[in-house]
């Protein structure tokens, strides 16, 4: 069954942000995305750990950021009564919709005693010791069971001290047994967000709603996917642990980092806030991961990871286009190693990754002097990818620790082109016709964009592979693209601006050769006709 395929990351309705322009890192490190190419910046204060960045959504200026212990202002000091929160593990900022200058910071603490895992620092006084400190606090820290971590948020009030921010509220206890990671996604109706998070030693994700109203504390439990539990290892890195959402909100990677092939990928619902589906990557030679990410259009995720049995560092692609049995067994690539020497450490990705405003991936790498790699082109196949492994150097070293930018809409893409909304194609299992569940995304997508262009009439065209004879199959694929009309009619969208075609196996996009290519020949396409 094909689960995964391109998503649109639908932005024609919604203004371009600039929310996420600036992020820190480790040691005082940054890049700023108001400029191209983007600056490197080392004016930040934290030596380490998750660090999340807010930025003014119109003017892309920094607001504040954090490591969930202190918030810190625009002029890098930290902001009133923005010390002392419990948050060192995981932090998500996520803007209070509809309240102007509002944000919550929601925040993972793992031992609550650990109120200062490190101090603020002056980067003109950063020096490398500051990281072992930061690595030594963190993982006293991380001794502590993880059954203790607790959920956390607390309130930012833009609006006061003259636009430099205070602290409302800090401290709110949601929950207790989390898993150490968290994100959140754009609701479907682009105003509200969900916090998406998932309890410990169990298979649930738990999501919360943030509309205007606020924090809605009657979360969402959708129990998928395999249980999650302490491995009993007691080093700091083979106990991480991730969640990262994909650009488009639609699926959501979830990685402990040491536990070989434990990767599991979930198919998320942004209107309801249920997950449908998730899949395991199984890959053997899977070990210790260090960073994962999504290409902006979904249809790619990237691993950094120490080959099992080896001191060699690998990143591999999986594309999520292919049908799902075939996501390892054929599009599993080794687009580069290094064998763990100096030499080699600057021609490689071995920290985390983070897809960025201008559709580049950033990886870090280095340890005493820091350098941040880029995939360049992140959408293509393994085989066409450039890099530049040396695109920004920093003398004062980096964490393996990228900063964190969340998805929070609006995209931080350049707004998708009309013609590149219909140029998306939904893919069908053979013989098949049924709307599944995971076609819903590209499908309300769509539906938007009618709704608010209320002239545009379209023409949906169904296909088929060459399985079959051609009259059955101009039967299958007619029925293909009236199953997609009779959605938008049901949805109240005028039968009349619709237009329905079959065209069997007549225009294949590539030769029926083998599965992989037939399944791409079993699907729909979209055209504006007026």
């Amino acid at each position: 069954m094909i689960f995964f395929f391109i998503l649109l990351t639908f932005s024609v309705a919604f203004s371009q942000s600039n929310q996420g322009n600036i992020i820190y890192f480790g040691n005082g490190n940054g890049l700023d995305f108001n400029y191209d190419p983007p600056k490197a910046l080392t004016d930040g204060v934290f030596a380490g750990g998750s660090i999340s960045t807010i930025c003014d959504e119109k003017t892309g200026k920094l607001l504040f950021y954090t490591d969930g212990i202190n918030v810190i202002n625009s002029t890098h000091k930290i902001m009133k009564n923005g010390n002392d929160l419990l948050g060192h593990a995981s932090n998500v900022i996520i803007p209070y919709p509809q309240k102007k200058g509002l944000y919550y910071i929601f925040s993972i603490s793992i031992n609550d005693s650990v109120t200062s895992s490190y101090e603020v620092f002056d980067p003109k006084k950063l020096v490398k010791t500051n990281q072992n400190e930061w690595l030594k606090l963190r993982a006293k820290s991380d001794t502590v069971n993880q059954s203790n971590a607790k959920l956390y948020y607390h309130l930012i009030d833009m609006n006061k001290n003259n636009g430099l921010g205070e602290v409302i509220k800090k401290n709110q206890f949601l929950y207790k047994c989390i898993f150490s990671s968290l994100t959140a996604a754009r609701h479907a109706n682009g105003k509200d967000f969900w916090l998406i998070t998932h309890q410990f030693r169990n298979d649930n994700f738990r999501v919360y709603l943030i509309n205007e109203k606020g924090l809605q504390e009657n979360f969402i439990t959708t129990t998928i996917g395999e249980k999650l539990f302490y491995d009993g290892m007691s080093s700091l890195y083979e106990r991480r642990r991730k969640i990262k959402i994909s650009a488009n909100f639609q699926y959501l990677c979830l990685a402990q980092y040491v536990l070989t092939n434990n990767i599991q990928i979930f198919k998320f619902d942004n209107n309801t806030g249920n997950f449908l589906k998730f899949i395991r990557l199984v890959d053997k030679d899977m070990y210790n991961l260090r960073g994962l990410e999504f290409s902006p259009d979904a249809s790619k995720l990237y691993l950094n990871f120490i080959e099992h049995n080896s001191n060699k560092f690998f990143t591999k692609q999986y594309n999520l286009e292919l049908p799902e049995s075939d996501i390892v067994k054929k599009s599993k690539s080794h687009i580069f190693y290094n064998d763990h020497t100096r030499n080699a450490e600057k021609f490689s990705f071995w920290g985390d990754m983070q897809v960025a405003r201008d559709g580049k991936i950033y990886a870090l790498k280095g340890v005493n002097n820091g350098w941040v790699s880029t995939i360049e082109n992140p959408n293509e196949d393994w085989n066409k990818l450039k890099f530049n492994f040396e695109a920004y150097t920093y003398t004062q070293g980096s964490m393996l620790d990228l900063g964190n930018i969340t998805h929070l809409l609006p995209p931080f893409f350049s707004p998708i082109k009309i013609d590149e909304l219909f140029s998306r194609q939904i893919l069908f299992d053979t013989k098949q016709s049924k709307i599944e569940s995971w076609h819903e995304p590209i499908l309300v997508d769509i539906f938007q964009f009618l709704e608010e262009n209320k002239d545009t009439k379209i023409t949906i065209i169904g296909h088929t592979d060459n399985e079959g004879n051609s009259k059955e199959n101009q039967k299958l694929s007619f029925q293909r693209a009236k199953s997609i009309a009779d959605y938008f009619v049901n949805k109240k969208i005028d039968k009349n601006r619709i237009k329905v075609e079959g065209l069997g196996d007549t225009k294949p996009i590539i030769d029926n050769e083998n599965e992989e290519n037939k399944s791409k020949n079993r699907r729909v396409e979209f055209l504006i006709t007026e």
